[in-house]
């Protein structure tokens, strides 16, 4: 009973936290996320987020790699892990720039070895995708004159899965099942000048999705040399289903000294087959003397079956390369290991490649990241993990088309120890 009451405390301290960030929760606005999808959050959401979003071929043993389930069967301890982030950006589109910021809980994991190094199960909760975004234009009818055009559009999607890798002898195969759910809403208004005393026409869509995704993963190891080792990997991720309910409503609006009544033109709602996502990953790494990671990766998105809200255009399928490196000092012969900064854990990396969104250019995204994992809480083996993220997306192309800058703020904790594992005795 010895191993439940640390992870009882954490649970609760978890819950705690939860219900804190929901009074103070905030989100990022960007017109990126104005599309069927939104803005879709990285999948990378571990420590190794900050190599360069390695995953393919990334390899730890209480890091989730939920991106690709096989490294799964690494785990030798119960890891449960949160991580939050503060997210700030600026959008350019023509002369006008705005900023926002936001703060938000990303996932909550829990990695279990089931045959310590030899196979694993994970499962958790993640946000999946955020949708926020506000734009107004101004036309003229040959009609009825001038008028504005307001659109806006809010909601979040989230996944929980659980997922399993197992490893025979140097091969490593792994799957998740994830389920996706939440709800967005899109409005398009049609707003005329007050002297016209035409009502303003209110379009409002809100889409409650349900869909079942699946990935696949794959790792083989071998050693090349005495002191190195190379990890090859790949996964592909897909939608099983992707169902939805529509709610499209119509209506006036009309603004009676102050009070705004409604006038319902159009009410219906119906069910629908949603457009699905994709993502294929190829990936290689080398690791030195096990204090060095070095990687690369190849990725491929479909995004092609989405429309953008803004231009009504499909988005494009994406590609990014990633490239990264891990070191931990700690694990050499040569370094004293009781120095506090040679038992950190140090990453960095970069993403460079085309986006989904209709920018122009063939390279049009680009992403630097770093952190370092600090060992804490005395008794029990628990860690924080401290990084950055600075993108950039929609450069190289025309000076007035759509672009946006970020920094985002990560931190996350992790506790891992022998929590439901068997124990031998001689």
């Amino acid at each position: 009973m010895k191993y439940f009451y640390p992870m009882n405390k954490f649970l609760l301290l978890f819950f705690t936290v939860v219900l804190i960030h929901q009074s103070s929760y905030s989100q990022y606005r960007s017109l990126t996320s104005a599309s069927d999808i939104g803005r879709l959050n990285s999948s990378i959401f571990s420590q190794n987020r900050f190599a360069g979003q390695l995953s393919a071929a990334y390899v730890g043993n209480f890091t989730t790699n939920f991106q690709n389930p096989a490294s799964y069967a690494d785990a030798t301890l119960t890891a449960v892990e949160v991580g939050a982030n503060s997210i700030s950006g600026t959008y350019h589109l023509e002369d006008s720039t705005n900023s926002s910021g936001g703060l938000s809980i990303n996932h909550f994991s829990m990695l279990f070895p089931l045959t310590p190094g030899k196979s694993g199960l994970s499962m958790g909760f993640l946000r999946n995708a955020n949708t926020d975004y506000s734009i107004r234009k101004n036309g003229v009818d040959n009609t009825f004159g001038s008028f504005s055009n307001q659109l806006k559009g809010f909601g979040n999607t989230y996944q929980a899965y659980i997922g399993t890798g197992f490893r025979i002898k140097n091969l490593k195969l792994g799957a998740n099942l994830g389920f996706i759910f939440g709800q967005t809403e899109h409005t398009n208004d049609i707003i005329f000048p007050d002297s016209t005393h035409i009502p303003r026409l209110v379009n409002r869509n809100i889409i409650s999705e349900f869909g079942i995704q699946y990935t696949l993963g794959s790792q083989y190891e071998w050693q090349i040399a005495k002191e190195k080792q190379a990890v090859l990997g790949m996964y592909y991720t897909s939608s099983l289903s992707k169902n939805g309910t529509n709610e499209l409503r119509r209506q006036n609006a009309f603004d009676r000294s102050g009070i705004t009544e409604f006038v319902i033109l159009k009410d219906s709602s119906f069910n629908t087959e949603l457009p699905k996502y994709s993502k294929l990953g190829i990936g290689a790494s080398l690791i030195n003397n096990k204090t060095t990671l070095i990687g690369a990766e190849f990725t491929l998105e479909s995004f092609s079956g989405f429309r953008s809200k803004l231009t009504n255009q499909n988005l494009q399928d994406a590609w990014h390369m990633h490239l990264g490196a891990e070191f931990k000092p700690f694990m050499s012969r040569d370094l004293d290991a009781r120095k506090y900064f040679n038992r950190l854990t140090y990453r960095a990396g970069a993403v460079i490649g085309k986006s989904e969104q209709n920018f122009e250019g063939t390279v049009n995204d680009i992403k630097f990241m770093g952190g370092a994992t600090l060992p804490v809480f005395g008794r029990n083996i628990g860690y924080i993990t401290l990084g950055a993220e600075y993108g950039i997306r929609g450069f190289g192309g025309q000076k007035n088309q759509l672009s946006e800058n970020y920094l985002s703020i990560h931190m996350i904790i992790t506790f891992a120890d022998k929590w439901f594992t068997r124990q031998r005795f001689d």
